[in-house]
């Protein structure tokens, strides 16, 4: 399987490659979407720090802390993992929403990526504001 990992990205470099602008950790902000950064206390510096910034930088991320795994926490502690995302995943009436309005996890409408504004609302929180 790693044979064909190389065979795959052989011809990589004749991709060009170019810099976002602005770069994505300059958007973070943007994202309005429920995000969980799972971080492994073993793991290297470089990650503790994209999650670091991931979590900070992404309004109302969840960051959870595994002391005792490295890179891969979902395969060191697999049972952990699932139940970690099942509570993830689990519909929450309680979501905070960037329109002030409450939303469970599940209603991913909300990015509202078809708005023109720059802070988007989806269709029933559009609804909702009208019709207060």
């Amino acid at each position: 399987m790693q044979r064909r990992a190389f065979e795959v990205t052989a011809d990589w470099d004749d991709v060009e490659e170019s810099e976002l602008d602005p770069p994505a950790l300059d958007r973070l902000e943007d994202i309005r979407v429920p995000t969980l950064a799972l971080l492994g206390g073993l793991d290297l510096d470089a990650i503790h720090d994209a999650a670091r910034r991931i979590a900070g930088g992404i309004p109302d991320a969840r960051r959870v802390d595994w002391p005792d795994t490295a890179h891969l926490p979902s395969m060191e502690r697999p049972v952990d993992f699932l139940a970690l995302l099942q509570d993830w995943l689990a519909p929450s009436e309680a979501t905070p929403h960037h329109c002030g309005f409450t939303l469970s996890r599940t209603h991913l409408e909300c990015q509202g990526v078809d708005q023109p504004s720059p802070r988007p609302i989806c269709a029933a929180c559009a609804a909702a504001r009208a019709s207060a």
